[in-house]
């Protein structure tokens, strides 16, 4: 079965350290079934070449990574990123978010219960999770964090697929979804992401600022594979969606894994330490980064963080492409 592959990863520890100032991205490589065998050959070349045995973005030259960019400026892998950093994001506004996160569990027992509901297990799960959100001796302020933007991330990936890859080659790429993380840890899962596994539909679900659209065309008999498979009645249906859940892997294993560390490193460096060198591959990439309104990526900011656009000004020379390229989906 032909499917869209989601890889993420990330650049900057997420260490929000309060005497100075750092970003952190959040990148994603939207890749069609169609288009994976150039993406793998690509890296596995690459790593050869350069004698490596994976491509890690901080051990490669500014020739190199121009290399990696100029080959996603090319398409047809589609690109899509996050940022936040340490103004937007203070202690201050990471413990109001998971005060609030954790009001929501509370809520959601008396919700349960009004509705009938018995099990001792459902609540013993919700009442973990109440923890999980509300105490950094359970989930570091660094990975709630980390986790809390993924669900945006995701999100924003599954949507951009949808406007970007709306031309009947990709058709069948539709067929299913697989998410693909970097893995934090060798052989097991961290705290962040084992919550993140357990309620990444749940937090898409509930949160209004969620939605997708798509080609009403695809509608129309015989129906898109998007359609056919997780809408109804007009909604998308998430179970499906998620079905395979959150696979989290060491880099090594997947060259669209690689491919999103060069993405978010470059973004990265570009906002804290920019060069020539960094900007020139920036720019490249923004072929792929920019939506349809020439947006190349999104400055995330927690519930409760401030509106205050101030902080974002340091984003203006960066937030714009010049040259878009499509690739044939929906007008929006």
């Amino acid at each position: 079965m032909s499917r869209m592959h989601v890889f993420f990863d990330e650049s900057g520890d997420y260490a929000f350290p309060a005497d100075r100032f750092d970003c952190y991205v959040q990148a994603a490589v939207i890749c069609p079934d169609s288009a994976l065998a150039s993406a793998e050959a690509f890296v596995r070349d690459r790593c050869v070449a350069w004698d490596l045995e994976e491509l890690h973005a901080h051990q490669l030259s500014a020739e190199q990574l121009h290399e990696v960019a100029h080959f996603l400026s090319d398409g047809p892998i589609e690109l899509c990123v996050q940022l936040t950093d340490t103004a937007l994001t203070t202690p201050k506004v990471i413990q109001s978010c998971r005060m609030d996160q954790a009001a929501a569990y509370e809520r959601s027992i008396k919700n349960y219960r009004r509705s009938g509901g018995t099990d001792p297990d459902v609540e013993a799960d919700l009442r973990a999770h109440i923890k999980k959100a509300g105490l950094s001796s359970q989930i570091s302020d660094g990975e709630f964090v980390h986790a809390t933007l993924l669900v945006d991330g995701t999100v924003q990936a599954i949507q951009r697929a949808l406007y970007t890859y709306g031309a009947d080659e990709w058709r069948e790429d539709f067929r299913e979804f697989r998410f693909i993380i970097d893995g934090k840890l060798s052989g097991k899962k961290s705290a962040g992401e084992k919550y993140l596994s357990s309620k990444m539909v749940d937090l898409i679900a509930g949160s209004k600022r969620h939605s997708f659209s798509w080609r009403p065309e695809w509608r129309e008999a015989p129906a898109h594979p998007w359609v056919e498979r997780f809408c109804f009645n007009g909604n998308v249906e998430l179970d499906p969606l998620f079905e395979h859940g959150l696979q989290f892997a060491p880099s090594h294993y997947y060259a669209g894994l690689q491919l999103a560390d060069a993405v978010a490193f470059i973004v990265r460096r570009s906002v804290t330490a920019p060069t020539e060198d960094i900007v020139g591959c920036y720019q490249l990439l923004g072929r792929r980064l920019a939506d349809r309104k020439g947006n190349c990526f999104v400055v995330a900011r927690l519930p409760a963080g401030t509106r205050d656009q101030q902080p974002l000004l340091r984003y203006q020379p960066l937030a714009k492409a010049a040259d878009r390229d499509e690739l044939g989906g929906p007008e929006q």
